[in-house]
Protein backbone atom coordinates (compact mmCIF):
# COMPACT_ATOMS: atom_id res chain seq x y z
CA UNK A 1 0.00 0.00 0.00
CA UNK A 2 3.07 2.04 0.31
CA UNK A 3 3.33 4.15 -3.00
CA UNK A 4 6.27 5.79 -1.98
CA UNK A 5 7.93 2.41 -1.52
CA UNK A 6 7.38 1.16 -4.51
CA UNK A 7 8.24 3.88 -6.46
CA UNK A 8 11.79 4.00 -4.77
CA UNK A 9 12.15 -0.18 -5.57
CA UNK A 10 11.67 0.53 -9.15
CA UNK A 11 13.99 3.77 -9.21
CA UNK A 12 16.81 1.10 -7.81
CA UNK A 13 16.05 -1.16 -10.38
CA UNK A 14 16.53 1.09 -13.38
CA UNK A 15 19.69 2.41 -11.28
CA UNK A 16 21.12 -0.84 -11.43
CA UNK A 17 20.55 -0.97 -14.55
CA UNK A 18 22.25 2.54 -15.54
CA UNK A 19 24.99 1.65 -13.00
CA UNK A 20 25.48 -1.47 -15.21
CA UNK A 21 25.68 0.46 -18.64
CA UNK A 22 27.43 3.19 -17.37
CA UNK A 23 30.23 1.36 -15.10
CA UNK A 24 30.88 -1.56 -17.52
CA UNK A 25 31.06 -0.27 -21.14
CA UNK A 26 33.19 -3.26 -21.78
CA UNK A 27 30.68 -5.22 -20.70
CA UNK A 28 28.61 -4.39 -23.26
CA UNK A 29 29.97 -4.50 -26.14
CA UNK A 30 28.70 -7.28 -27.38
CA UNK A 31 25.15 -6.41 -29.38
CA UNK A 32 23.50 -9.59 -27.42
CA UNK A 33 24.20 -8.23 -24.43
CA UNK A 34 22.95 -4.93 -24.88
CA UNK A 35 19.75 -6.31 -25.88
CA UNK A 36 19.45 -7.72 -22.56
CA UNK A 37 20.17 -4.72 -20.97
CA UNK A 38 17.93 -2.42 -22.92
CA UNK A 39 14.84 -5.50 -22.58
CA UNK A 40 15.23 -4.78 -18.93
CA UNK A 41 15.15 -1.29 -19.30
CA UNK A 42 11.82 -1.19 -21.57
CA UNK A 43 10.38 -3.90 -19.48
CA UNK A 44 10.61 -1.71 -15.67
CA UNK A 45 9.32 1.36 -18.01
CA UNK A 46 7.02 -0.81 -19.50
CA UNK A 47 5.73 -2.07 -15.58
CA UNK A 48 5.84 1.41 -14.56
CA UNK A 49 3.19 2.04 -16.86
CA UNK A 50 1.10 -0.70 -16.10
CA UNK A 51 1.57 0.59 -11.73
CA UNK A 52 0.43 3.97 -13.48
CA UNK A 53 -2.98 2.73 -14.44
CA UNK A 54 -3.38 0.17 -11.27
CA UNK A 55 -2.21 2.29 -8.61
CA UNK A 56 -1.74 5.77 -9.66
CA UNK A 57 2.15 5.02 -9.53
CA UNK A 58 4.19 7.05 -11.91
CA UNK A 59 7.53 7.27 -13.47
CA UNK A 60 9.61 10.52 -11.93
CA UNK A 61 12.17 12.71 -13.55
CA UNK A 62 14.70 10.05 -11.57
CA UNK A 63 12.95 7.12 -13.24
CA UNK A 64 13.20 8.85 -16.55
CA UNK A 65 17.27 9.94 -15.71
CA UNK A 66 17.99 6.53 -14.98
CA UNK A 67 16.48 5.14 -17.96
CA UNK A 68 17.45 7.86 -20.35
CA UNK A 69 20.88 7.45 -19.21
CA UNK A 70 21.80 3.45 -19.23
CA UNK A 71 20.12 3.57 -22.62
CA UNK A 72 22.17 6.41 -24.04
CA UNK A 73 25.18 4.78 -22.92
CA UNK A 74 24.43 2.06 -25.16
CA UNK A 75 24.17 4.14 -27.78
CA UNK A 76 20.29 3.01 -28.05
CA UNK A 77 17.83 4.79 -29.81
CA UNK A 78 14.87 4.43 -27.53
CA UNK A 79 16.72 6.85 -25.20
CA UNK A 80 15.46 10.12 -26.96
CA UNK A 81 12.15 8.84 -26.80
CA UNK A 82 12.74 8.65 -22.57
CA UNK A 83 13.88 12.10 -22.75
CA UNK A 84 10.83 13.09 -24.40
CA UNK A 85 8.36 11.13 -22.52
CA UNK A 86 10.27 13.32 -19.13
CA UNK A 87 10.27 16.65 -20.84
CA UNK A 88 6.27 16.03 -21.57
CA UNK A 89 5.79 15.42 -17.77
CA UNK A 90 7.47 17.72 -16.90
CA UNK A 91 5.45 20.19 -19.35
CA UNK A 92 2.59 19.11 -17.86
CA UNK A 93 3.35 19.39 -13.97
CA UNK A 94 4.96 22.80 -14.82
CA UNK A 95 2.05 24.21 -16.00
CA UNK A 96 0.87 27.17 -17.72
CA UNK A 97 3.66 29.38 -15.55
CA UNK A 98 6.27 27.55 -17.56
CA UNK A 99 4.79 28.07 -21.15
CA UNK A 100 5.08 31.62 -20.77
CA UNK A 101 8.56 31.59 -19.10
CA UNK A 102 9.71 29.76 -22.11
CA UNK A 103 7.88 31.43 -25.07
CA UNK A 104 9.62 35.26 -23.45
CA UNK A 105 13.23 33.35 -23.50
CA UNK A 106 13.01 32.56 -27.17
CA UNK A 107 12.16 36.16 -27.89
CA UNK A 108 15.63 37.16 -26.30
CA UNK A 109 18.72 36.74 -26.95
CA UNK A 110 20.82 34.42 -24.97
CA UNK A 111 23.28 34.27 -22.65
CA UNK A 112 26.11 32.48 -21.15
CA UNK A 113 26.38 32.36 -17.11
CA UNK A 114 29.80 33.46 -17.18
CA UNK A 115 28.29 37.28 -19.50
CA UNK A 116 25.49 37.52 -16.94
CA UNK A 117 27.48 37.25 -13.89
CA UNK A 118 27.79 41.05 -13.01
CA UNK A 119 23.86 41.28 -13.36
CA UNK A 120 23.79 38.00 -11.57
CA UNK A 121 25.83 39.50 -8.58
CA UNK A 122 23.18 42.64 -8.81
CA UNK A 123 20.73 40.37 -8.22
CA UNK A 124 21.51 38.05 -5.53
CA UNK A 125 24.47 38.99 -3.80
CA UNK A 126 28.28 39.82 -4.61
CA UNK A 127 29.08 36.15 -3.09
CA UNK A 128 27.55 34.75 -6.71
CA UNK A 129 30.07 33.07 -8.68
CA UNK A 130 29.96 30.91 -11.74
CA UNK A 131 33.04 28.46 -10.90
CA UNK A 132 32.50 26.34 -14.12
CA UNK A 133 30.65 26.48 -17.10
CA UNK A 134 30.62 24.56 -20.25
CA UNK A 135 28.33 24.22 -22.75
CA UNK A 136 25.84 21.73 -20.95
CA UNK A 137 25.93 22.73 -17.44
CA UNK A 138 27.41 25.49 -14.94
CA UNK A 139 28.75 25.16 -11.43
CA UNK A 140 27.95 28.24 -9.47
CA UNK A 141 28.32 29.43 -5.89
CA UNK A 142 24.85 30.34 -4.31
CA UNK A 143 24.62 33.05 -1.87
CA UNK A 144 23.60 32.30 1.61
CA UNK A 145 19.77 33.98 1.98
CA UNK A 146 19.15 33.15 -1.87
CA UNK A 147 15.99 30.61 -2.42
CA UNK A 148 16.86 28.01 -4.55
CA UNK A 149 13.13 28.84 -6.33
CA UNK A 150 9.70 30.14 -5.43
CA UNK A 151 6.94 27.23 -5.02
CA UNK A 152 4.20 29.57 -4.96
CA UNK A 153 4.34 32.81 -6.60
CA UNK A 154 5.27 35.71 -4.77
CA UNK A 155 5.29 39.71 -5.52
CA UNK A 156 8.50 39.97 -3.45
CA UNK A 157 10.46 38.43 -5.84
CA UNK A 158 9.20 39.65 -8.56
CA UNK A 159 12.77 41.24 -10.39
CA UNK A 160 11.60 45.32 -11.39
CA UNK A 161 12.85 46.59 -14.89
CA UNK A 162 13.64 50.04 -14.71
CA UNK A 163 15.13 51.80 -18.08
CA UNK A 164 15.63 48.93 -19.76
CA UNK A 165 18.07 47.58 -16.65
CA UNK A 166 17.34 45.23 -13.57
CA UNK A 167 16.78 46.61 -10.17
CA UNK A 168 20.23 47.51 -8.05
CA UNK A 169 21.88 45.67 -5.73
CA UNK A 170 20.52 48.17 -2.75
CA UNK A 171 17.15 47.38 -3.89
CA UNK A 172 17.02 43.50 -4.15
CA UNK A 173 18.41 43.01 -0.90
CA UNK A 174 14.96 43.90 0.24
CA UNK A 175 13.11 41.83 -2.13
CA UNK A 176 12.93 38.01 -2.16
CA UNK A 177 14.44 37.34 -5.35
CA UNK A 178 15.14 33.40 -6.07
CA UNK A 179 17.93 31.63 -8.02
CA UNK A 180 15.46 30.25 -10.72
CA UNK A 181 14.20 33.73 -10.87
CA UNK A 182 17.47 35.31 -11.52
CA UNK A 183 18.66 32.48 -14.38
CA UNK A 184 15.60 33.13 -16.18
CA UNK A 185 15.75 37.19 -16.12
CA UNK A 186 19.69 37.05 -17.39
CA UNK A 187 18.04 34.51 -20.22
CA UNK A 188 20.88 31.80 -19.85
CA UNK A 189 20.13 27.99 -21.36
CA UNK A 190 18.35 26.61 -19.08
CA UNK A 191 17.14 22.58 -18.66
CA UNK A 192 13.53 21.84 -18.44
CA UNK A 193 13.06 18.47 -16.96
CA UNK A 194 12.68 20.08 -12.89
CA UNK A 195 9.08 20.74 -12.95
CA UNK A 196 9.54 22.75 -9.63
CA UNK A 197 12.04 24.66 -11.45
CA UNK A 198 14.49 25.07 -14.65
CA UNK A 199 17.76 24.10 -14.49
CA UNK A 200 17.95 23.13 -11.32
CA UNK A 201 19.59 19.45 -10.66
CA UNK A 202 19.57 19.80 -7.27
CA UNK A 203 19.02 22.20 -4.14
CA UNK A 204 20.84 23.88 -1.09
CA UNK A 205 18.39 25.02 1.34
CA UNK A 206 17.79 29.30 1.30
CA UNK A 207 20.53 29.79 4.55
CA UNK A 208 22.80 27.51 3.01
CA UNK A 209 25.63 29.03 0.76
CA UNK A 210 27.90 27.45 -1.78
CA UNK A 211 28.47 25.05 -5.02
CA UNK A 212 25.29 24.14 -6.93
CA UNK A 213 25.67 22.83 -10.56
CA UNK A 214 23.14 24.04 -12.88
CA UNK A 215 22.22 22.10 -16.23
CA UNK A 216 22.15 24.05 -19.14
CA UNK A 217 20.22 20.95 -21.88
CA UNK A 218 18.19 17.93 -21.23
CA UNK A 219 20.44 15.74 -21.32
CA UNK A 220 22.58 16.80 -19.25
CA UNK A 221 20.03 17.27 -16.57
CA UNK A 222 19.09 14.20 -16.84
CA UNK A 223 23.20 12.35 -16.71
CA UNK A 224 23.87 14.73 -13.96
CA UNK A 225 20.51 13.59 -12.01
CA UNK A 226 21.90 10.22 -12.45
CA UNK A 227 25.11 10.62 -10.73
CA UNK A 228 23.69 11.99 -7.69
CA UNK A 229 20.88 9.14 -7.55
CA UNK A 230 24.02 6.17 -8.10
CA UNK A 231 26.26 8.81 -5.11
CA UNK A 232 29.32 9.32 -7.85
CA UNK A 233 29.37 12.63 -6.63
CA UNK A 234 31.23 13.76 -4.01
CA UNK A 235 29.53 16.85 -1.31
CA UNK A 236 31.94 18.29 1.28
CA UNK A 237 30.03 21.10 3.42
CA UNK A 238 32.09 23.24 6.17
CA UNK A 239 30.06 25.04 9.21
CA UNK A 240 30.22 26.88 12.05
CA UNK A 241 28.79 24.60 15.26
CA UNK A 242 27.57 26.13 18.56
CA UNK A 243 30.66 24.92 20.21
CA UNK A 244 28.83 25.00 23.66
CA UNK A 245 28.10 21.21 24.90
CA UNK A 246 29.83 20.04 28.11
CA UNK A 247 30.88 17.07 26.08
CA UNK A 248 34.11 16.78 24.17
CA UNK A 249 33.66 16.49 20.53
CA UNK A 250 35.80 13.98 18.71
CA UNK A 251 38.28 15.31 16.19
CA UNK A 252 35.97 12.88 13.78
CA UNK A 253 33.54 10.58 13.24
CA UNK A 254 30.64 8.86 11.05
CA UNK A 255 27.17 9.90 12.23
CA UNK A 256 24.71 7.46 11.23
CA UNK A 257 21.54 8.27 12.45
CA UNK A 258 17.46 8.94 10.78
CA UNK A 259 16.62 11.56 9.43
CA UNK A 260 12.77 12.41 9.25
CA UNK A 261 12.20 8.51 9.32
CA UNK A 262 15.20 7.76 6.50
CA UNK A 263 18.17 6.52 6.79
CA UNK A 264 21.30 9.39 6.43
CA UNK A 265 24.61 8.90 7.25
CA UNK A 266 27.57 12.16 7.61
CA UNK A 267 31.01 11.92 8.05
CA UNK A 268 32.44 14.67 9.97
CA UNK A 269 36.33 16.45 10.81
CA UNK A 270 36.75 19.14 13.77
CA UNK A 271 39.08 21.56 11.82
CA UNK A 272 39.60 24.30 13.89
CA UNK A 273 38.00 26.20 17.70
CA UNK A 274 37.40 29.37 17.82
CA UNK A 275 37.18 30.46 21.40
CA UNK A 276 35.25 29.00 23.40
CA UNK A 277 31.87 28.97 21.98
CA UNK A 278 32.51 28.62 17.75
CA UNK A 279 34.19 25.27 16.13
CA UNK A 280 34.46 24.81 12.34
CA UNK A 281 33.47 21.65 11.19
CA UNK A 282 33.46 19.65 7.50
CA UNK A 283 30.79 17.51 6.83
CA UNK A 284 30.98 14.83 4.02
CA UNK A 285 27.08 13.97 3.49
CA UNK A 286 26.35 9.83 1.95
CA UNK A 287 22.90 10.28 1.86
CA UNK A 288 20.63 13.63 0.27
CA UNK A 289 18.36 14.14 3.44
CA UNK A 290 16.40 17.15 3.81
CA UNK A 291 18.46 19.14 6.29
CA UNK A 292 20.62 16.52 6.56
CA UNK A 293 23.48 18.23 8.58
CA UNK A 294 21.72 20.92 10.17
CA UNK A 295 20.01 18.06 11.99
CA UNK A 296 22.53 15.63 12.72
CA UNK A 297 24.43 18.81 13.79
CA UNK A 298 22.09 19.46 16.32
CA UNK A 299 21.10 15.98 17.98
CA UNK A 300 24.11 14.02 16.89
CA UNK A 301 26.60 16.27 18.15
CA UNK A 302 24.34 18.36 20.16
CA UNK A 303 25.72 21.52 18.42
CA UNK A 304 23.90 23.21 15.91
CA UNK A 305 24.89 25.45 13.29
CA UNK A 306 25.14 29.07 14.13
CA UNK A 307 22.58 31.01 13.15
CA UNK A 308 19.84 28.00 12.41
CA UNK A 309 17.09 29.48 14.10
CA UNK A 310 15.21 25.97 13.53
CA UNK A 311 17.14 23.37 14.98
CA UNK A 312 19.19 26.23 17.91
CA UNK A 313 16.98 28.07 20.70
CA UNK A 314 20.48 28.85 22.31
CA UNK A 315 21.48 32.69 22.66
CA UNK A 316 23.85 32.78 20.18
CA UNK A 317 21.35 32.11 17.04
CA UNK A 318 20.62 35.23 14.96
CA UNK A 319 24.22 36.41 15.31
CA UNK A 320 24.99 37.23 11.90
CA UNK A 321 25.72 40.92 11.80
CA UNK A 322 23.26 42.03 9.13
CA UNK A 323 21.80 39.19 8.29
CA UNK A 324 18.46 37.31 8.79
CA UNK A 325 17.33 33.84 10.48
CA UNK A 326 17.11 32.80 6.77
CA UNK A 327 21.34 32.93 6.32
CA UNK A 328 23.34 30.68 8.21
CA UNK A 329 26.78 29.35 8.71
CA UNK A 330 26.44 26.14 6.45
CA UNK A 331 28.67 26.29 3.27
CA UNK A 332 28.69 23.47 0.37
CA UNK A 333 32.34 24.42 -0.26
CA UNK A 334 33.17 21.25 -2.47
CA UNK A 335 31.68 19.15 -5.15
CA UNK A 336 32.79 16.71 -7.45
CA UNK A 337 31.28 14.99 -10.67
CA UNK A 338 34.11 13.01 -11.46
CA UNK A 339 32.31 11.34 -14.92
CA UNK A 340 32.18 14.99 -15.77
CA UNK A 341 35.02 16.52 -15.12
CA UNK A 342 33.78 19.00 -12.06
CA UNK A 343 35.78 19.50 -9.27
CA UNK A 344 34.49 22.69 -8.08
CA UNK A 345 35.16 25.05 -4.58
CA UNK A 346 33.69 27.74 -3.54
CA UNK A 347 35.20 30.32 -0.99
CA UNK A 348 34.17 30.32 2.50
CA UNK A 349 31.34 33.51 2.47
CA UNK A 350 33.29 36.97 3.58
CA UNK A 351 30.76 37.04 6.21
CA UNK A 352 32.02 34.31 8.47
CA UNK A 353 35.37 36.09 8.60
CA UNK A 354 34.98 37.86 11.98
CA UNK A 355 34.21 35.29 13.94
CA UNK A 356 36.79 32.74 12.48
CA UNK A 357 39.24 34.78 14.17
CA UNK A 358 41.11 33.93 17.63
Amino acid sequence: NNKGAVASIMNAMIGSCCYLATNNKDAFEDKKTREILVDHVDSLLDAYEDLDQARGISPDIVSYSLAYTALESMEDSAAEAVLEMAKKKAKKLAGGKRRKILASSRRKAVSTFTEAEPTLKELLGDEFEVLLETNEFCVINKPSGVPCFHKKATTAGKIKKKKGKTTSKDESSASDISLEDALVSCNVPLSTLNSDALGLVHRLDRGTSGCMVVAKTDEMHAQLVSEFFLRRTTKTYTTLLQDTASSNLDNEGLIDQPVNGRPAQSKYRLLERYGNNVALVEFEIFTGRKHQIRVHAAEALHRPVLNDALYSNNEMANILDGGTSQQFFLHSSHLTIPRFGIDATAPIPVSWIPLCRH
